[in-house]
């Protein structure tokens, strides 16, 4: 009789939640079954932790990739705002609670000398005023404009005008402050310079007023029938007449040079010819002063572009000074020069005494003289080399001084050359 058996194990087959099927075990293979089971079931559970932990890695690795992501936006956003800050001309300054400092544009270092990153912002800024209304700031919001004078460098003065502004808190750096400083110097000093340049007007026209009305009265007085003295009085008279009329005259000429500064002029002036004007206008000052002028310049002179007038006027003004300042039996040399750049140089040469090299830089101011008094009894306004500047300005030329005491000095002006003129130039240096 043949060997029966009966299932006596069924086990389900299946993977995750899906039954696929059923597996029967005869007695004799129970206990195997059991055994296998264990390790089936085991199998499945390693698989379903490696998939769970292979979708944890692929979720990690993707929140890492975001974050990388986002950790380099933020640092191009970083150094994107950094480039900015460095772009603002005006120092800007970034500080805490505690005052330290924890950012610095360029323009802060180059104020201070120094980066001032981490340090304290009192130590950075020493001025009573800046310290009181950061501490306003901070405690109390909102922002506050204070002018603040600092001096640095010696005695070079720099007037600073400071705005502080308070920053929202954040996590990061919690309650802070922007300081941004402007620089108020340049504006400063121009407005010195324009009540200086009042004060002078004031004063040179006052003097030869006050002498004229000075002499009516006495003409009316003591010496109404006295006729040595009324020739002498009217005489002064009209050489302070003359003087004011030639002050006035400069001033308006210098104001429309001025006011045309910015539009450049667009003629074709002659050179040569300019300078032989400027010289035959002054032949009777000259011959009163024993003054040779001599042009040393070849007739090949390239045009310049300008405006006849006012170029006429600065070679006019430059050959003036030689002569007055040159001193007697002396000559006024003018001597042009083709540069390689596009430009004509003419320099006038005087022999006088020279000029001292700390009032070179200044030479150019209104109203400033060397020796004040040898400029007003030589009739001399304080003007001329203002307007000479202004005048070269709006042609984009320029004026360079040179001078040694005992020698003599060397205007030398410089004009561009018209375009159609700079092809012949060019010809004539090959020839």
């Amino acid at each position: 009789m043949s060997n029966r058996y009966f299932i006596q194990l069924a086990a389900p087959v299946a993977l995750v939640f899906a039954v696929l099927g059923w597996m029967g075990f005869l007695a004799p293979n129970v206990a195997f079954a059991g055994g296998a089971v264990g390790c089936i079931g085991v199998l499945f559970a390693a698989a379903r932790l490696k998939g769970a932990l292979l979708e944890r890695a692929e979720s990690d690795l993707a929140i890492e990739g975001s974050l990388r992501e986002e950790f380099v936006r933020q640092s191009r956003l970083a150094e994107s705002y950094e480039v900015i800050l460095d772009a603002i001309p005006d120092p800007v300054l970034v500080f805490r609670r505690d005052r330290r400092i924890i950012h610095a544009n360029r323009a802060v270092i180059e104020l201070l000398g120094y980066d001032p990153i981490d340090s304290d912002l009192t130590a950075a800024i020493r001025n009573p005023d800046v310290v009181a209304s950061v501490e306003d700031v901070l405690a109390g919001g909102g922002g506050i404009t204070r002018t603040v004078e600092f001096t640095r460098g010696g005695n070079v003065e720099q007037y600073l005008l400071a705005q502080l502004v308070r920053l929202s808190s954040t996590r990061d750096i919690g309650p802070a402050a922007v300081l941004v400083i402007h620089d108020l110097t340049a504006i400063r000093r121009t407005m010195e310079m324009r009540a200086d340049f009042v004060a002078n007007v004031s004063h040179e026209l006052r003097t030869p007023l006050s002498t004229i009305v000075g002499m009516v009265e006495t003409l009316q007085g003591a010496a109404k029938d006295d006729p040595e003295a009324r020739d002498k009085f009217l005489k002064i008279m009209e050489e302070q007449g003359y003087r004011m009329t030639r002050l006035v005259g400069d001033l308006l000429s210098l104001s429309r040079i001025q006011a045309n500064e910015h539009a450049r002029p667009t003629e074709i002036v002659q050179v040569r010819s300019i300078l032989e004007t400027a010289a035959r206008m002054l032949e009777s000052e000259s011959q009163k002063n024993q003054t040779t002028i001599s042009i040393e310049a070849s007739e090949d002179l390239p045009e310049v572009v300008g405006e006849a007038e006012q170029i006429l006027q600065v070679f006019q003004n430059l050959m003036h000074n030689a002569v007055k300042y040159g001193g007697e039996g002396s000559t006024v040399r003018v001597v042009p020069h083709i540069a390689t750049s596009g430009t004509v140089s003419v320099s006038v040469l005087d022999q006088g005494d020279g000029i001292p090299a700390e009032h070179i830089p200044r030479l150019t101011e209104r109203f400033y003289r060397v020796d004040k008094a040898r400029s007003r009894a030589m009739g001399g306004t304080g003007l001329g080399l203002a307007i000479v500047k202004h005048i070269l300005n709006r042609h984009r030329g320029g004026l360079s001084i040179e001078s040694e005491v005992g020698v003599g000095s060397t205007f030398t002006v410089t004009l561009p050359v018209a375009r159609r003129s700079k092809k012949r130039a060019r010809i004539h240096r090959a020839m």
